[in-house]
């Protein structure tokens, strides 16, 4: 069923015209006229020997090529006449190098061509042969079954085939047509091969010479699956008369030979055409037969056109079935594609719930927490190596950080230059999600050595992040454009928390968070209060909080001293504390927020300060 299938009818521009070929007195061949006829000799060269003469072959480029003399008769060249028609008007055109003809009393020359009115007669006269040209005359007797075809999906038992009021088949001849018919029905539901096995069911069961399935797009008619009786000649051009009817009408039409097209051995062909109806009753196709009429041969009978309509039942529910099938497989894979756009964003779980509830994703307020990691020492970094060297290793830390954000429900709203920005709490409500953003730091600390162990030597040294986590409301959506899509915050919670990120760098600790993230931890993280501060362009103060995922012993006592020098100081008894951070000190020097408080308390108006933290530059 291939969509490069070349059309072999198309809607005529003109009125349907008829051909007719007479050896001297004796007719010896007719049809209807298709868009483009060649006509002349036997050509019996080639691979392919063409066959004996009054039966139409494939010429070039596809035009069809009526034979009309044997390769001996050499007064008909082989390419000899070409006939086109095209609105109304129908050319004769000489293809002979050397042989004239006669077209309506006037010879045309090798190379000529004459234009005739499609609506007159025209007789051409080459040798002893007449060809005759002219509106369609009645070549048969017009039938059709009482009802129009259903459409698939509609029971074929509402209108039953009352065999007491057809002509009854012999009872092994009716079994072996049931026999087919069953077999083109299952095959229509499961196998690809089901069109070949329908025409070979439609040759079979009407004894026809031939048989296809036509499908039809924009007017034009496409050959999609053939069989033919072995040795039968060439496949006439489908009748446009029978066809059109077939479609205008949706129902099953044959056309029976009267006794004049039958006098001759040369007559013209039974045919038998059944419309394929889609689900919704468009005309798509249909199943088209000939045979050859021969003189007392039977024409095609009533029961056998409805095993015919049966059989295009069967084409048009396989078709339906492979249109299904298609969509099926196009949604499967709009759904993949899907996932894997959103799986760049969000975790696996995430990414089907919003499949399966995709207004999720409109802009609305919720409560969020928002995570901010930054690699510290990177400007530094890209000075000293090679920027592919730099690009290798910033992308293997920023896989590492996303399977960290990902593994713990999170969404990666962004990257921007060696920061990573990762939300929880929404598309999807989760209570919480406090708690998941510090597992999904905590999983940062604890998996960065592993990547050290593999790029220290290539860095000089081991990889250094500052993480900043805040909780509270946010305007959630799509902060990106139409054209490229970025699910994210918006609003005072992300700005507190890249804040809080730039003062990781300050107070040179891996992870501090807000209060409001702080509070949420139900006791599974420790955390020490490092103070108040009043952070860049920010008008409120803020309390951050140290997070260590690996609290021990010696930390907690680092903690306790800390936050009783932090006590004193906010209690303005100066002295206390320095006394406090000067034993703290002596075991931890390199405690950053011990440092911090200790250059603050040496400050002139240190007494009940607010520090203000100033967005800190590498």
């Amino acid at each position: 069923m291939s969509s490069d299938s070349q059309p072999i009818l198309e809607q005529p521009e003109a009125p349907d015209l008829e051909v007719v070929v007479y050896l001297g007195v004796e007719q010896v061949w007719k049809s209807e006229l298709p868009p483009q006829l060649e006509v002349g000799r036997q050509n019996m060269g080639g691979l392919h020997p063409e066959p004996e003469p009054y039966v139409v072959a494939e010429g070039e480029g596809g035009v069809p090529r009526l034979i009309i003399a044997a390769k001996s008769e050499r007064r008909i060249s082989r390419r000899h006449i070409g006939i086109r028609v095209s609105r109304g008007a129908v050319t004769v055109a000489n293809l002979s190098r050397i042989q004239p003809f006669v077209c309506n009393h006037a010879v045309v020359e090798p190379g000529e061509e004459r234009v005739c009115d499609g609506h007159t007669v025209i007789r051409i006269e080459l040798d002893d042969r007449s060809i005759i040209i002219g509106p369609c005359g009645d070549s048969g007797s017009l039938r059709s079954l009482a009802n129009q075809t259903r459409a698939p999906g509609f029971h074929l038992s509402t209108r039953r085939l009352e065999l007491s009021q057809l002509q009854v088949a012999p009872p092994d001849q009716f079994m072996t047509w049931l026999s087919d018919t069953i077999e083109v029905l299952h095959s229509a539901a499961s196998s690809p091969d089901f069109l070949r096995l329908a025409c070979q069911a439609v040759v079979d069961i009407v004894k026809l010479d031939h048989a296809q399935v036509l499908l039809r797009e924009d007017g034009h008619w496409q050959m999609q699956a053939a069989h033919t009786v072995p040795s039968s000649r060439e496949a006439p051009t489908p009748s446009r008369v029978v066809l059109r009817h077939v479609v205008e009408e949706r129902r099953t039409y044959w056309m029976l030979p009267t006794m004049e097209t039958t006098e001759s051995l040369m007559g013209v062909s039974t045919v038998i055409a059944s419309p394929i109806l889609a689900s919704d009753g468009d005309v798509i196709g249909a199943i088209y037969g000939d045979r050859r009429a021969s003189p007392g041969g039977d024409g095609i009978s009533e029961l056998e056109a409805r095993m015919v309509e049966v059989l295009t039942y069967a084409v048009a529910s396989g078709l339906s079935r492979l249109k299904q099938e298609e969509e099926a497989m196009a949604e499967r894979v709009n759904a993949a594609e899907k996932r894997t756009r959103l799986e760049q964003f969000f975790s696996p779980l995430l990414a089907s719930q919003l499949l399966e509830r995709p207004s999720l994703l409109e802009g609305r307020d919720v409560e969020v927490t928002v995570l901010f990691c930054d690699l510290q020492g990177f400007a530094k970094l890209s000075d000293m190596l090679a920027p592919r060297k730099v690009l290798q290793w910033l992308n293997a830390v920023q896989d590492l950080l996303s399977d960290c954000v990902i593994h713990n429900q999170g969404v990666l709203v962004d990257y921007v230059g060696d920061a990573l920005l990762a939300m929880w709490g929404a598309p999807i409500h989760e209570p919480d999600h406090p708690l998941l953003a510090c597992r999904a730091a905590a999983s940062m600390i604890r998996k960065l050595p592993g990547l050290d162990a593999i790029w220290r030597e290539t860095i000089g040294g081991v990889t250094r992040v500052g993480i900043g986590i805040s909780t509270g409301m946010s305007l959630v959506g799509n902060t990106g454009s139409a054209r490229k899509f970025k699910y994210g915050p918006l609003g005072r919670t992300v700005n507190l928390g890249s804040r809080v990120q730039d003062a990781t760098r300050i107070l040179r600790t891996p992870i501090l968070v807000a209060e409001s993230t702080a509070l949420r931890l139900r006791g599974e993280f420790e955390t020490r209060r490092v103070g108040q501060f009043l952070l860049h362009n920010l008008q409120t103060p803020e309390t951050l909080h140290e997070l260590n995922p690996a609290a021990d012993d010696d930390w907690r006592q680092l903690r306790d001293t800390y936050e009783a020098a932090l006590n004193d100081y906010d209690a303005g008894q100066l002295e206390a504390a320095r006394e406090r951070l000067a034993d703290l000190q002596r075991l931890w020097p390199d405690d950053g927020p011990s440092n911090f408080l200790r250059h603050a308390l040496d400050a002139p108006d240190a007494v009940g300060r607010i520090w203000q933290l100033k967005k800190h530059e590498e």
